[in-house]
């Protein structure tokens, strides 16, 4: 057995991991909790006899990287708490076996790109293979275009191509039966075209639901703000109200001048740029002041909320992604607000 990915959730006592049997072609996504008295794994809520052999394992790999896992230890306030292992096997799905491919071929040079991906993969919740392949799915698309590989190696490109087909099919997925070796899959039809067409272009209609987001809190702006952390850190994604609890990624990503620690700050600047591919949006004409000073403050509401537990000497090693050259100021509370309400806020950086 190897395990590729172990991680603690900062202010729990929840490890999470992704461990591969190649022996026997199996795989497992795993949630356990860590004994606040030993420090060790704990098998409560797990069938210990059907996993013996893997809790041992998974034990052994937490202990021997304890320091590590203590210095990469991440934060989520959505993680699912109930323990499980899955196990599911390698050949049973084509998006398992070219996914356990690819860290094969490409895990060395993407190490941090995959940890990311495995992160929210666990973040997500799936009892069954469908459940899984649609989570595998979605976050095939979210992270692709990112990976590092030879571009004239047609192996790996054809792999990939693969990879991209099989994680749009998985979106429409509704069942799977096994008939001899081979498998038919049971999908949805598509009937909604701009979604089709938003989907074949570049830009990815990545739903989700209202519990993920922040809202705004005012009626005319129809909107929220969706916390990500990816290599290279921590940023914040628009996101626009589609219809009831359903909101939509949009590409306008909010971030700080984390290059020269401001988001260190009690009141730091927030930058806006577009990133990722997700649908498009623009801010609203005239730079609204108030949807501006709204989505601010969320931003700055939810970045405190990383911090939270974390003790000041541990709070610098809390990475988050810094603005590019080219994004441009959304909202300056120093300015903004002194200017608007006449006051003077200080500027406090953590010690």
């Amino acid at each position: 057995m190897k395990t590729n990915f172990i991680k603690e959730i900062i202010r729990s006592n929840i490890v999470v991991g992704f461990t591969i049997d190649e022996r026997n072609n199996n795989f497992y996504f795993w949630r356990v909790y860590k004994s606040n008295k030993t420090g060790k794994l704990i098998d409560k809520g797990i069938k210990r006899t059907e996993y013996k052999k893997l809790l041992r394992h998974m034990g052994e790999e937490f202990l021997l990287n304890r320091l590590i896992i203590v210095l990469q230890a991440k934060v989520s306030e959505t993680m699912p708490k109930a323990p499980f292992i899955f196990k599911a096997n390698i050949l049973d799905h084509p998006i398992y076996e070219l996914i356990y491919t690819m860290f094969r071929k490409i895990h060395l040079d993407n190490k941090n790109l995959i940890d990311d991906f495995l992160f929210d993969v666990l973040n997500s919740s799936f009892d069954d293979s469908i459940k899984l392949i649609k989570v595998l799915g979605k976050n095939i698309i979210k992270y692709i275009d990112e990976f590092e590989y030879n571009k004239e190696d047609l192996e790996l490109v054809s792999l990939f191509d693969l990879m991209k087909v099989e994680a749009y099919n998985s979106l429409s997925l509704i069942s799977i039966s096994k008939i001899q070796s081979d498998i038919l899959e049971t999908h949805s039809f598509q009937i909604d075209p701009p979604k089709i067409r938003e989907m074949a272009n570049t830009d990815v209609l990545e739903l989700i639901d209202q519990k993920k987001i922040s809202s705004l809190g005012k009626k005319s702006f129809k909107g929220g703000v969706k916390v990500d952390n990816h290599e290279p850190g921590y940023h914040f994604h628009y996101c626009r109200r589609e219809k009831g609890t359903t909101y939509t990624i949009t590409r306008l990503s909010l971030c700080y001048n984390a290059d020269m620690n401001e988001h260190l700050f009690k009141l730091p600047t927030l930058y806006w740029e577009k990133h990722g591919d997700y649908i498009d949006f623009n801010i609203p004409s005239g730079g609204n002041y108030d949807f501006r000073r709204s989505v601010y403050h969320i931003c700055n509401s939810e970045r405190m909320k990383i911090f939270e537990g974390v003790r000041r000497e541990d709070v610098k090693q809390i990475k988050f992604k810094s603005k590019s050259d080219k994004a441009k100021e959304l909202y300056n509370p120093f300015e903004e607000e002194r200017k608007k309400n006449k006051k003077n806020y200080l500027v406090v950086m953590y010690k």
